[in-house]
């Protein structure tokens, strides 16, 4: 079992992020593996830097998007925890 996501996640240094328009690709030379982010996952992952919480991030996303607090909020723990699962964070 994967324990949860940082309270304040920050993305691995060695991540390659390409973005492309309002989407973005993250390369990982771990796994040799790419990830694909939509707007709304771009602008998560953007805000991956080590001193935002979920709820930070959560209101950034309704700021942007026309979603009610409540969706963000599921939104953006769906979308740490993917991150998570897939090894983007530092784990220090």
């Amino acid at each position: 079992m994967i324990p949860p996501p940082p309270a304040k996640p920050r993305r691995r240094a060695d991540l390659l992020c390409r973005e492309i328009g309002s989407e973005a690709v993250v390369f990982d030379p771990k796994t040799n593996t790419t990830h694909a982010l939509n707007a709304s996952s771009r602008l998560i992952w953007n805000q991956c830097d080590g001193t935002r919480t979920a709820a930070d991030m959560a209101r950034v996303l309704c700021q942007r998007f026309d979603v009610s607090p409540a969706q963000a909020e599921r939104d953006v723990l769906a979308i740490l925890a993917k991150f998570h699962e897939q090894g983007l964070f530092d784990s220090t």
